[in-house]
């Protein structure tokens, strides 16, 4: 333990020469995200579509407002800058150009570089017979095949191997046309035997087509998408308080190819969407796929499950036992007048119906009290929500907002509660940059605990949107050219049940972050954060960032005090990696991480690579050690190779045993 301490310490404090600044898109984003549970989920569906963004960018000089908000970290005011820039003097010649725009600083340039490119010459239509020709000729083939190995027992109402593993395959033609189909089992599920006769547990595959006319997008096959703010409609990713700062005020109507393997509220169809000349945009989709459910005695469902898990024979027997079929439209016009005022408006709407009943309290015996947080969950044959979202925008101020409906929520089956409300939810921020340097945001919500949607997710304390009312307000600043400062306060009101919870009760939440850029490629960032929610917390996080043409370190240092009634939980973790480029073909990354924490209540959670198409945000608790190596190297010009090892030994304490678990994981990737 002491070793493997002192080991740890002297990977925090590398301290290598070199020149340049290179830093990730992935660190960016960490930035944006921060730390926590409702975080790192963020954070996972963020990198998700980054991913698939950065291996098919968008051209800067053709991507329209929608297509930027795809980006977490971009608000509208900086959209409409880039895009009055290149009204104003002509298409971008180089990506650099960014830094010429005074609303995007040094860091968020060099994230965004991933996203977006300039195309060298002007670009015929893809679709054009010459283009085709060219295209089919030049198609881009990458298979992926991905392993992870276990070194420590599977739980033994497994009935599978101890093995996660997946494959992947896409073709592509330039950046506007790419197929997917990417199959994947986890740890325990079977593979080529009992349930799986096909191979794997689950597959995801799409069709993706860009700027094909007026149409700007149209997917066949397995996708996610969100209309406006995310009240009616979001199974995309959602922006964490941090991320708020920087990019309020997403109203957005995209639809993304989903590749993933664990089933999550994805769509399975069609999806279309379209810029007509008129100012107007349409889109539209529909789905209809199997989904797991756990079945009440009456063959209604008690709950829609989205783990995707199939291990068990309990898990097995709810494998697609249930259907969803799902339709949506929306419709935005839009008008800008001078280059200080434009408006929009648009309006949403989302209907789902399901095979069985959706009853999610139901019981042989009278209701208890423990359920009632149950009692307005989405319930009956099916759900529908009608939104309007508007947008103004006035030289430097700009009011965001969306206000929703939904369908009937409540269960009848017990009779009704008095006082019900109706089931409406609005959110609404409002914007100010006062100068180039400043920028307020204020936000306020109300999702009525009547208010229900199926595939809604906005911003908001709790994950789904309802049962809250709140009020947000953030700074970000530029005190300095080197010094970043940024702070929210966020106050949230819950009138009905939660879980474990009675009606009325509240959450306080305040953060404070200073970033410096001390030069010679380093940068330094200091975060306080209390809460108050069924209990008190308080974090403090420094993290320290260097990053070169080939070496890339990091140090964190993070510590939390959480307070619930009499009990007191303390932790604490210390993490560094480093990451070396030996040369252009080999990349070799490690990290160590140690933690203590007195118990799950004051978990911490530290960010590591992971392998192609991956991320890692795990959290910790108890006392042990992490540590990780990955090495990453391009064996030929069409095979690169990813190999990555890590380990985490957990000390016993009065309630658990010492443990270690080693996972070894293994990449592939061909691409022709």
């Amino acid at each position: 333990m002491k070793n493997s301490l002192l080991l740890f310490v002297s990977l925090l404090f590398i301290v290598p020469v070199t020149a340049q600044n290179k830093a990730s898109w992935e660190d960016y984003l960490e930035y944006l995200y921060g730390s926590g549970e409702q975080s790192a989920v963020s954070f996972q569906k963020a990198y998700s579509l980054l991913t698939e963004l950065a291996s098919q960018p968008l051209d800067i000089n053709t991507a329209e407002t929608d297509d930027f908000l795809q980006i977490p970290g971009l608000d509208i005011n900086q959209i409409s800058d880039i895009i009055e820039y290149r009204e104003k003097y002509g298409k971008l010649k180089d990506i650099h150009e960014l830094s010429l725009i005074p609303s995007i600083d040094d860091r968020l340039r060099d994230y965004l570089i991933s996203f977006l490119y300039v195309a060298e010459i002007e670009p015929r239509k893809w679709y054009s017979r010459e283009s085709l020709k060219y295209g089919i000729r030049h198609l881009k083939h990458q298979i992926l095949l991905t392993g992870s190995f276990p070194t420590y027992a599977k739980d033994k109402t497994y009935l599978g191997d101890n093995t996660k593993h997946s494959l992947r395959y896409s073709v592509g033609m330039g950046e506007n046309v790419k197929f997917n189909i990417t199959g994947g089992k986890s740890v325990g599920e079977n593979f080529f035997t009992q349930n799986n006769r096909w191979g794997y547990d689950s597959y995801t595959y799409n069709l993706s087509i860009r700027q094909l006319g007026v149409f700007k997008q149209i997917i066949l096959g397995t996708f996610r998408g969100q209309f406006g703010m995310g009240l009616t409609m979001n199974n995309t990713y959602t922006l964490s308080k941090q991320s708020m700062l920087s990019a309020i005020g997403r109203i957005s109507s995209v639809f993304s190819p989903y590749s993933g393997t664990s089933d999550e509220k994805y769509f399975q169809g069609g999806a279309v969407a379209l810029q007509l000349p008129c100012n107007l945009s349409i889109s539209a989709f529909v789905s209809y796929r199997n989904a797991d459910a756990t079945l009440n005695a009456d063959n209604s469902m008690s709950t829609i499950i989205t783990t995707g898990y199939h291990r068990t024979k309990n898990e097995i027997e709810k494998k697609n036992n249930i259907s969803i079929f799902t339709t949506g439209a929306h419709v935005r016009y839009g008008k800008t007048v001078g280059g200080d005022f434009d408006w929009s408006v648009g309006t949403s709407v989302v209907y789902a119906k399901f095979s069985n009943l959706l009853n999610p309290i139901y019981t042989k015996k009278n209701l208890s009290t423990s359920q009632l947080y149950r009692f307005y969950y989405p319930s009956g044959n099916g759900t529908y929500n009608i939104g309007v979202d508007y947008r103004l925008r006035w030289r430097s101020l700009s009011f965001i907002g969306e206000t929703a409906y939904s369908g009937r929520a409540d269960n009848t089956r017990y009779g009704k509660l008095k006082g019900n409300g109706t089931p409406v939810a609005t959110l609404n921020s409002l914007i100010w940059r006062a100068n180039g340097k400043m920028t307020l945001t204020a936000v306020q919500r109300y999702y009525s605990y009547r208010y229900q949607a199926f595939y809604g997710r906005a911003f908001g304390e709790n994950s789904s949107v309802t049962n809250e009312s709140g009020i947000y307000g953030g700074l970000h600043y530029e005190v300095l050219r080197n010094l970043t400062l940024d702070f929210y306060t966020d106050y949230a009101y819950f009138a009905w049940y939660r879980y474990q919870h009675g009606p009325g009760t509240y959450s306080w939440d305040n953060c404070i972050q200073a970033t410096v850029d001390m030069g010679k490629n380093w940068t330094l960032s200091t975060r306080y954060r209390y809460k108050t929610k069924d209990g008190n917390s308080h974090k403090i996080r420094v993290i320290a960032n260097y990053a070169g043409t080939r070496w890339q370190l990091r140090s964190h240092v993070e510590g939390s005090i959480v307070k619930k009634t009499k009990e007191r939980n303390n932790g604490i973790i210390v993490s560094g990696s480093a990451s070396y480029k030996i040369s252009e073909r080999c990349d070799i990354y490690g990290m160590g991480a140690f933690f203590s924490t007195d118990g799950y209540d004051s978990r911490l959670y530290a960010y590591e690579k992971g392998l192609i198409y991956n991320s890692s945000y795990p959290s910790y608790w108890g006392r042990g050690i992490h540590g990780v190596l990955m090495v990453k190297g391009k064996l030929t010009k069409w095979l690169t190779a990813v190999g990555k090892a890590s380990t985490t030994y957990t000390s016993a304490t009065s309630k658990s045993k010492t443990t270690t678990k080693t996972l070894i994981e293994a990449q592939l990737q061909v691409v022709l």
